[in-house]
């Protein structure tokens, strides 16, 4: 399978098994290549070895995912004291209220509200607390939230 198949993959145990089944072509092919060719200029061993590079890559990214919801899963009926990543928070101030769900970068989707913890409401509200006010960055300055709920999603 390629790399880009292994990648779309929405469950995650099932993507890194790919992508673990792939990390072990690359290095069989490289040990294989590396056998033929007596030199380490060889541009077929270099995107070889660029290529499972990326899947090593991959293959951590995904296992911090698992982990993450592994984590929220454990957690899922323990009240949450500051907010972090895998939680839902109701945000409220004088002219509307905001629910959003603080999520990794690669998870975000800001049309479902999934933000990212990257995001200017994801840094205002990390780490902090229930009833506590926030500031969020916007194009028309700050934007001030008080946190009314912090629950797991």
């Amino acid at each position: 399978m390629n790399t880009q198949k292994c990648l779309q993959i929405k469950d995650l145990e099932e993507r890194l098994a790919c992508l673990a089944e792939k990390y072990q072509e690359l290095t069989e092919q490289i040990s294989r290549e590396r056998d033929l060719v007596t030199s380490d200029e060889n541009e077929s061993l270099y995107f070889l070895q660029t290529e499972r590079e990326f899947i090593s890559k991959q293959i951590a990214i995904t296992k911090r995912r698992i982990q993450l919801q592994q984590r929220m899963g454990q957690n899922k009926d323990k009240a949450l004291e500051k907010v972090e990543v895998g939680c839902c928070i109701k945000l409220k101030n004088h002219s509307h209220d905001l629910e959003v769900c603080i999520v990794s970068a690669c998870d975000a989707r800001p049309t479902d509200g999934l933000v990212s913890n990257l995001s200017p409401i994801g840094k205002a509200a990390m780490g902090r607390s229930l009833g506590e006010e926030i500031l969020v960055e916007s194009p028309r300055g700050q934007v001030p939230y008080r946190i009314e709920e912090i629950r797991y999603m």
